[in-house]
């Protein structure tokens, strides 16, 4: 999933559970990437890859948790959520999959 903040930051990755609403104001994802949107055009621009650290806690499991990089969001500062298509986002930026570039 895809989620922008009310302050333009942008976290994409994904939730084991989407609570129910009314019964805790707080959403907690594991992200995959994070950026934010640009001011006046709202074009996403990704910073941070957080790939790299999944492999290193995935691949070491007995010492690290996958969960431990969970991000909890406030409901009340998320402006908008969607899914994520990394094929789509490449498209709006006038690329193919032939011709893909990293965000």
């Amino acid at each position: 999933m895809q989620i922008t903040l009310k302050n333009n930051k942008v976290y994409i990755g994904f939730a084991d559970i989407i609570p129910v609403p009314k019964e805790t104001n707080y959403l907690k994802i594991t992200p995959v990437l994070s950026g934010y949107r640009e001011s006046e055009s709202k074009t996403l621009r990704l910073t941070t890859d957080y790939f790299e650290v999944l492999d290193i806690y995935m691949s070491n499991t007995p010492e690290f948790n996958i969960y431990d990089i969970d991000i909890s969001i406030k409901q009340d500062e998320i402006l908008t959520a969607g899914i994520y298509d990394q094929n789509i986002f490449n498209l709006f930026r006038g690329e193919t999959r032939e011709n893909p570039k990293t965000p």
